[in-house]
């Protein structure tokens, strides 16, 4: 995927949801800025996009480290900086102020063979072991942050845990079948994670002691990956299926008395071309908590 592509994609969702959901007697303006090689971008693929608590923005890339100030980029490679791969998989900053960089040694698409730390500050580099030697970086099978910044880890054994702000790991009770992944935590502290039944992508959602709150089904879904959570408490994800159907959904947790609901919009893929739906035709589903 492009940085441009993905700046493109997000400035339409964010002009989508402010003038579908949220602010419908204004009018949207969006401005969208594109960045590639011409403008200090190290590789023109881009693999993942992470801003740190100061604002910066770090880009992962088949080719070092990005770091964007809104001004300039500046790159971080094995070269320049010690890092242990160029080929950056993701970044995220754990609540102690370091980054973990996940790399690989190229060719794999759905793991990393090196985790570094590197200070988002001092810019200083160790290795993952000499900070958190509890667990192999090769153990680590997803990462995702909450909203506090708070990081989180799902590792081999199917275990979840979470680094406090001290910069100590504890378990947190989620399923530990290898069907399960967890991908997203709420203003609520809730936690969102996939389960696939062959037949539907579905979305788990779990209270912090492990409790069932929500399952939403996506049938003919392959793909999910969490979006966000609104000011309304809506949480919205994207879904990829076989069938050509592109859809970006959000759901709403109800009261236990009401139903809660569904809500998808995007563009459906036909054997005559291509089409967008249009508001009246977003589609609207009711489901039972």
């Amino acid at each position: 995927m492009s940085l441009n592509t993905f700046k493109l994609f997000i400035g339409l969702v964010i002009c989508s949801l402010a003038a579908n959901y949220i602010l419908p007697a204004q009018e949207i303006l969006c401005n969208v800025h594109f960045y590639g090689v011409d403008e200090g971008l190290s590789h023109r693929f881009v693999r993942h996009i992470f801003q740190d608590n100061r604002g910066l923005i770090w880009i992962s890339t088949n080719h070092g480290l990005n770091r964007f100030d809104g001004y300039h980029f500046t790159t971080f490679t094995k070269e320049n900086s010690g890092l242990s791969s160029n080929n950056i998989r993701l970044v995220f900053e754990d609540p102690t102020g370091w980054l973990w960089v996940f790399s690989d040694l190229g060719g794999r698409e759905l793991s990393w063979d090196h985790v570094d730390l590197m200070h988002s500050r001092t810019l200083e580099v160790v290795p993952w072991r000499e900070k958190y030697p509890a667990f192999l970086p090769g153990d680590i099978r997803h990462v995702w942050s909450g909203p506090e910044r708070e990081l989180y880890i799902r590792i081999a054994n199917g275990t979840s845990w979470r680094l406090d702000s001290t910069g100590v790991f504890s378990e947190i009770p989620l399923p530990a079948t290898g069907n399960f992944t967890p991908r997203y935590v709420s203003t609520q502290h809730t936690f969102w994670g996939t389960q696939s039944d062959g037949a539907s992508l579905d979305w788990l959602e779990f209270d912090s002691s492990g409790y069932l709150l929500a399952k939403v089904e996506n049938p003919g879904c392959e793909r999910c990956e969490p979006a966000a959570q609104d000011q309304y408490g809506r949480f919205w994800y994207y879904c990829q299926g076989e069938n050509g159907v592109d859809l970006f959904c959000g759901f709403h947790r109800a009261p236990a008395a009401i139903r809660s609901g569904r809500f998808c919009f995007g563009r459906t893929w036909e054997k005559q071309g291509n089409r967008d739906f249009s508001p009246s035709e977003r589609s609207i589903e009711m489901v039972d908590q």
